[in-house]
């Protein structure tokens, strides 16, 4: 059986994302899941590996959500299209996860507590597969591990 972060890397290949961006949906599950298929959120309404809300993405989904294949088919093609638009607005590494992460998943971002977050996020895992993915080398700009991360952008000051 693959592990949820095979899987993840399987989906966002079918879903057209570069291989260079797959730290993006592995930074994300992890921000989300910490890559359990089985975590449940919200007092139970957000499930899965992508934390498919049952009032949201995962609305008339049930227990599928559970299903890992199923919670990243649900969520990558929004998530490839969030991360085009991201990279044709020329953005990179943190600044590129937050806006993938409102547009795909976190409609709420602005909120101080989903901003720690996806910092978070980024500095547990981001960061490091932003600089490690094996297929090739991320594009000019992007964020290399061990190099000092640059502010998110939370809108303020």
């Amino acid at each position: 059986m693959p592990t949820p972060t095979e899987i993840i890397a399987q989906v966002a290949r079918e879903a057209g994302i570069p291989p260079e961006f797959f730290w993006v949906p592995l930074t994300i599950s992890w921000g989300e899941s910490g890559w359990n298929p089985a975590a449940r959120g919200d007092n139970g309404a957000s499930i899965g590996l992508f934390q498919l809300h049952e009032n949201g993405m995962g609305a008339g989904m049930g227990d599928a959500r559970l299903d890992p294949y199923v919670n990243a088919r649900k969520m990558m093609p929004t998530m490839a299209a969030a991360i085009e638009r991201a990279r044709a607005a020329g953005l990179t590494g943190p600044n590129l996860l937050q806006q993938v992460w409102i547009e795909a998943e976190r409609p709420d971002a602005r909120n101080p507590s989903v901003i720690a977050n996806i910092r978070r996020a980024w500095a547990s895992v981001g960061q490091g597969l932003a600089g490690a993915i094996p297929s090739g080398p991320p594009p000019a700009g992007t964020m290399r591990a061990g190099q000092a991360s640059p502010p998110i952008n939370d809108g303020e000051g």
